[in-house]
């Protein structure tokens, strides 16, 4: 009996010691992940100097239509430009082959784990419909849409009212008409092939109806309007969004055949050539998490088998004083 309470408690030891390791490699990879949040989120220098101009745009031939002709060289997929001002939203704008594309994928079409600022796969590349949505990650670091939740708070909604959209032939003022939370599911806001076009009237009510904070922004049922989605915080099914609406800041610019047939540069972003970086196929808090509660209870375990072997000791000690 002995030997298989050591034996067992032997096992229980080595389980622990496994786990306890793996909580250890969970911890390092938390900081690379932490890392990798940091460095996706921000963009390099060359990057940001590839944003378009507004006063160059305004200013250029109307020959010259493709404001995004350097950024689209690096990725084919990005579409626009995002900026809100005084905000740290300031991000190309991509879109992929669905909604999950560029979840944890950079403006590159790289593994990372901020993802990108998308527009949705449903909705016309070049801003067409009545209306769009795009999306972009909460992030504790206060990168990518994280700055959406701070207009919750009444007098930041009320300073920041103004923001651009650069797409390929058009440049859009951003005028901010809403702040709300919203379920992800809420059709009026996310059944973007549905509502996309002749739906404005009925989304304008839901959102009268259910936004936070106006700004008192008219809105009318022609408007091309624009929402921006973030979660409302880590892990939630509710979302916090914009609702604003697109004012052309330029005069559109025909997009002739000959442009969009143009020789792709080499140096474009092929998806199937992209390797993506080292990632846990699931969330690594969720497995620290079970495996902590393992820990536990193999630590209740081994304590128990323990007492049982001290209490054994303790009885043929005390059987052994009897016999003497």
């Amino acid at each position: 009996m002995d030997k298989t309470v050591k034996t067992i408690n032997k096992i229980i030891d080595r389980i622990m010691t496994i786990v306890f390791l793996l909580l250890i490699l969970i911890g390092i990879y938390a900081l690379y992940d932490n890392y990798l949040i940091q460095k996706g989120g921000t963009l390099p220098e060359e990057v940001v100097a590839l944003k378009p101009d507004k006063e160059e745009i305004v200013s250029a031939p109307s020959e010259e239509v493709l404001y995004l002709k350097d950024l689209k060289e690096l990725n084919p997929d990005i579409v626009g430009w995002i900026t809100i001002d005084d905000t740290s939203i300031d991000y190309p704008v991509v879109q992929g082959i669905d909604n999950d594309d560029y979840l944890d994928r950079n403006y590159l079409h790289e593994y990372a784990t901020t993802g990108s600022i998308f527009l949705d796969y449903r909705n016309d590349r070049y801003f067409s419909d009545q209306f769009s949505v795009i999306y972009g990650h909460h992030i504790n670091t206060g990168m990518m849409f994280t700055d959406i939740k701070k207009f919750e708070d009444e007098e930041f909604f009320n300073s920041h009212l103004t923001g651009t959209l650069y797409t390929e032939n058009v440049v859009y003022d951003i005028k901010i008409i809403s702040y709300a939370i919203v379920l992800a599911t809420e059709d009026y806001v996310f059944d973007v092939y549905r509502i996309k076009n002749q739906y404005n009237h009925i989304i304008i009510n839901f959102l009268k109806e259910n936004s936070i904070h106006f700004s008192g922004e008219e809105v009318l049922d022609d408007d091309k309007l624009l929402v921006l989605s973030t979660c409302d915080s880590l892990g939630s099914y509710k979302r916090a969004i914009l609702f604003t609406k697109l004012v052309e800041s330029t005069g559109e610019k025909e997009i002739t055949q000959a442009v969009e047939e143009q020789e792709k540069p080499a140096q474009i972003i092929q998806k199937s050539q992209v390797k993506a970086s080292f990632q846990l196929p699931f969330s690594y808090r969720k497995l620290a998490l079970i495996l902590l509660g393992i820990f536990v209870v193999f630590l209740f375990l081994s304590f128990g088998f323990r007492m049982f072997r001290l209490y054994r000791a303790r009885k043929k000690i005390q059987a052994d004083k009897e016999v003497i």
